[in-house]
């Protein structure tokens, strides 16, 4: 099962070929008329109707079919049918049959990654939930073979929902193209699939300066890694994007500069920019968060 789709197998009999009637909630309740041609549709809803509800997904030699169009949430009854023949000499097996049954358990929204410096972030969100214990996150590098990287909890109370759930994780894997997906499980052990999603992940870029000591009391240095003698602006912002500090060292830059803003910066985490005018290339960098006794900050470094 991935999604809204269902990959059914079988093992065939004597017969030459095979119906395959599916119905949603309810068992299939009718069978097959000999003589007589039937219209498959592997999109459910798109065959044949026998009785009320039964549709043909399926008609031909074969010993599976993948089938669409089905809703997450919803419970589906299989029956599969040998028969001989073909439209007015067809005649149906109908006194034994194989059935089966199956329940899609939740309903993907969205999933998607994206490359955050060395990491890369992974947001899924469920728009219902059925009987859901967990979820395993996958990697792959070639889209076939994936490996299991987190396993993140359902929020669903006792596995059910029918609200928006958001969830998030990250990765730290190796540069190139590398495929996701989520396995979902549910209490009684049946997994299904999302579907597999590519992403590019680059080398995270280099940062042209440091911020020491980490963590800080609101006295700290800011190191250029490289002189470049040219002026530097450094910035400091609340998490509202409102900027509480701001200082511009004109003239020549010996490589570091000493910052007290311990005076204009209440307890709380922030954003540090830092720019000079050597380069144009800009940098996103985390360092730290500083602690007591005044405050705390994350600093994310920017430079062009």
């Amino acid at each position: 099962m991935t999604g809204t789709t269902v990959d059914l197998g079988w093992t065939n009999g004597n017969g030459s070929k095979r119906i395959v009637l599916v119905r949603q909630t309810s068992a299939v309740n009718s069978t097959p008329v000999d003589e007589t041609d039937y219209t498959a549709g592997a999109t459910f809803g798109s065959g044949t109707q026998l009785g009320t509800g039964n549709y043909v997904v399926y008609s031909g030699s074969g010993s599976s079919v993948t089938i669409t169009g089905l809703i997450t949430g919803q419970t589906y009854h299989f029956a599969v049918f040998e028969y001989n023949g073909a439209d007015a000499t067809s005649n149906f097996l109908t006194s034994s049959f194989g059935t089966a049954n199956a329940l899609l358990p939740v309903t993907f929204v969205d999933f998607t990654a994206t490359p955050k410096e060395s990491q890369v972030e992974l947001n899924w969100i469920t728009a219902s939930e059925t009987n859901n214990r967990f979820f395993t996150v996958e990697r792959s590098t070639d889209g076939y073979e994936f490996t299991p990287i987190a396993t993140v909890m359902s929020k669903a109370p006792n596995g059910n929902s029918n609200v928006t759930l958001t969830y998030q994780t990250f990765d730290t894997p190796s540069e190139g193209t590398l495929y996701y997906r989520i396995k979902q499980t549910d209490f009684d052990g049946v997994f299904a699939y999302s579907k597999t999603i590519a992403v590019v992940n680059k080398p995270a870029a280099i940062s042209a300066f440091i911020i020491s000591p980490s963590p800080t009391n609101g006295f700290f240095t800011v190191y250029e890694k490289q002189k470049s003698n040219e002026s530097l602006e450094i910035a400091i912002y609340n998490l509202t994007g409102q900027c509480v500090y701001q200082n511009k060292i004109a003239g020549t830059f010996a490589g570091s500069y000493s910052v007290d803003a311990s005076k204009h910066l209440a307890a709380g985490t922030y954003i540090c920019h830092l720019q000079n005018s050597v380069t144009s290339e800009s940098y996103r960098k985390w360092y730290s968060k500083f602690t007591a006794p005044l405050f705390s900050a994350t600093c994310l470094i920017l430079r062009k």
